[in-house]
């Protein structure tokens, strides 16, 4: 019969195999990096979070400004009226442009982050 080897011999070997580090410094440092993924989880989450609020904002914005496009030409149309000046029109989509294409930057960038 094989005896049951002891908590200390047990110890040395761990220690042998696993380099100098003592067994409390082991366990330190896989708290360190379980907290140091459960930290990263929790920023991916609340990124993730971020770019869907984002993306609701600018899809709810472009939906605005295509109704409200559809009303002013409809208006101009059937009655010969404007109701916003060119200018105004201009402003509204150059807005949306930069707001389309600055998310986009911004996604590509997160996506293709180099850390």
């Amino acid at each position: 019969m094989k005896k049951n080897p002891s908590k200390e011999s047990l110890r040395k070997f761990i220690q042998k195999e696993a380099g100098t580090d003592s067994i409390d410094e082991q366990a330190a440092r896989n708290k360190r990096l379980e907290l140091q993924n459960k930290s990263e989880e929790q920023k991916q989450e609340m990124q993730r979070e971020f770019g869907d609020w984002a993306k609701r904002i600018v899809s709810w914005w472009l939906v605005f400004i295509v109704l409200l496009l559809i009303v002013v030409g409809a208006v101009s149309f059937f009655y010969g009226t404007q109701i916003f000046s060119d200018k105004v029109l201009i402003t509204l989509l150059a807005t949306t442009t930069v707001n389309v294409i600055g998310m986009v930057i911004i996604i590509i960038k997160y996506l293709f982050a180099n850390k």
